[in-house]
């Protein structure tokens, strides 16, 4: 059986990161919306909306076009006349803002993550959004931690390097709390940390170390088969609070329910490797 143009979309649009994911999604279902009634395209636009959680229209457009008679048309009517009934569409994912980027998006630089694109702390999206803090558009977004009363969707390098995220949403990305139990560190240096660094994403309270009187650099996350590749076993140094997992290398795993987290001192150069679990 051939797969239509539409159904091709919606298939490759799953496989897509969840930022561009919906994107997709949302204009896949306004295409929908324009062209031909047939069946195999209210069955998309309901798979899209049911995707979306706006189960009022999934369900709408499967009861145009299911068998009742088939077993599996009736039990995804069933799950999506239940979901309309419990939830109707408040919990649905709201459609991408609109906005236009004027020239490229740059990274700043960041002291305690030179390369954090690469470091996974920001998600390069093919439509732009608009930042909650200068309300400009940008590629780049902040998927860290932000610790703060108010909590916004969208944050861009600039505003997190400018300190300007920190200071509109009195927020910090690394809890200063953690960071001044650390001896000797500058409080500037705590400022430059806590309110203008992107923060990775641990399993628990993130932990930033410190070597050498200064925070030390994120570099990854990774694995200790990431470590032995690195070629790095035999001079990476456990972080004190990681210490106890030296013992137990096999089980830190990237991506696992034992992440690993790899940093390098500023001045030394010395890998340091952090460890945490679910």
């Amino acid at each position: 059986m051939e797969i239509s143009e539409f159904r091709q979309r919606y298939i490759a649009a799953m496989r897509m990161s969840e930022r561009s994911k919906i994107a997709e999604l949302f204009r896949l279902a306004d295409d929908l919306e324009s062209v031909e009634k047939t069946e195999e395209n209210y069955r998309i636009l309901s798979d899209v909306y049911s995707h979306l959680d706006y189960y009022t229209k999934a369900y709408k457009y499967l009861s145009e076009v299911a068998n009742p008679s088939n077993a599996k048309d009736a039990k995804k009517l069933y799950h999506l006349k239940d979901r309309m009934e419990q939830e109707g569409d408040r919990f649905a994912v709201k459609r991408p803002r609109k906005t236009k980027v004027c020239g490229s998006v740059k990274m700043p630089n960041f002291k305690y993550c030179s390369k954090p694109l690469e470091a996974g702390l920001f998600e390069e999206t093919d439509m732009p959004e608009k930042c909650d803090c200068c309300g400009k558009g940008t590629n780049l977004i902040y998927s860290g931690p932000f610790y703060s009363e108010e909590d916004p969707d969208v944050l861009c390098p600039q505003c997190i390097a400018s300190g300007k995220a920190a200071k509109k949403f009195h927020g910090e990305f690394v809890d200063s709390a953690l960071a001044l139990l650390l001896p000797d560190i500058p409080k500037a240096n705590v400022t430059e940390l806590c309110k203008k660094t992107p923060c990775y994403r641990g399993w628990q309270q993130e932990y930033w170390p410190a070597h050498c009187g200064d925070f030390c650099e994120f570099i990854a996350y990774v694995g200790w088969k990431e470590i032995v590749e690195m070629g790095l076993e035999n001079s990476v140094e456990f972080a004190t609070e990681a210490e106890g997992y030296s013992e137990h290398k096999e089980y830190i795993v990237n991506g696992g329910s034992c992440q690993g987290y790899l940093f390098r001192c500023l001045n030394c150069k010395k890998y340091i490797l952090y460890v945490d679990c679910d």
